[in-house]
């Protein structure tokens, strides 16, 4: 499990922004993975939201995430060390 805080620094993007993708994409990210919202109060009687994001979840954000020089490098390393590791397998090329 992944906050939407810690993708937000890995893409070097603000965490509302994050979020704001999330909402965007919500019934893509919970079809195939899971995102459980938090409420964190901040004191002056308002409330944060915090997303939790299951790996499935944070793949699907991450490759719905504008292509930046942070996030096509994170893509790349996602991918490479997926081909290397045998966790990516596509059924196009078999």
């Amino acid at each position: 499990m992944i906050s939407h805080k810690t993708v937000a620094k890995q893409l070097g993007i603000e965490e509302q922004s994050v979020l704001n993708l999330i909402d965007k994409y919500i019934d893509d990210f919970t079809e195939s993975g899971k995102i459980n919202f938090v409420k964190i109060p901040t004191g002056n009687n308002r409330i944060k939201r915090e997303a939790i994001l299951d790996e499935r979840a944070y793949y699907m954000l991450i490759m719905c995430s504008k292509n930046t020089s942070k996030s096509r490098k994170l893509k790349m390393k996602i991918v490479i060390e997926g081909f290397e590791n045998g966790i990516i397998k596509n059924p196009l090329f078999h």
